[in-house]
């Protein structure tokens, strides 16, 4: 099954610098296997200054989620922002995580999340630059 959500296109002008930017958003999800899914949501800006192409700008953000039960999934993330800009294109950054829940009682969940950034040395490898984890436990409690 494919799902393809909305797409949307709308511009920007700025007057007094003679830049135009017009933004394209579109989500594309794509079911494999009854249990794992594929979304890649792009994100794009395009900058015209003085009716010259001047950087474009690319947001994306694919993603992998397993569904092993109704109650027990695991998404893997990656954050890719490829900049066009007058002639050189560079990716300087990318981030990476996952994300688990887990549903352990109706209501109850237990998240677990990790996110690293790797950033563009000069050298044109990436390093690591930061690394997030969080657990969270939300428990439902009748009184």
């Amino acid at each position: 099954m494919i799902d393809m959500r909305g797409m949307s296109v709308y511009s920007m002008d700025r007057c007094q610098k003679r830049t135009h930017a017009y933004c394209i958003k579109y989500e594309f999800r794509v079911w494999c296997i009854g249990f794992l899914s594929i979304l890649v949501a792009p994100y794009c800006k395009v900058y015209w200054v003085d009716h010259k192409l001047h950087m474009i700008y690319a947001y994306l953000r694919p993603s992998f989620n397993l569904n092993f039960t109704p109650t027990l999934s695991l998404s893997v993330i990656f954050e890719l922002a490829p900049i066009y800009e007058e002639g050189s294109y560079s990716i300087p950054s990318i981030n990476a995580g996952y994300f688990f829940s887990w549903e352990i009682a109706p209501k109850s969940w237990l998240y677990v999340v990790t996110n690293e950034l790797y950033e563009r040395t000069e050298k044109g490898k990436f390093n690591p630059l930061s690394h997030v984890s969080a657990i969270k436990l939300k428990w439902l409690y009748l009184f």
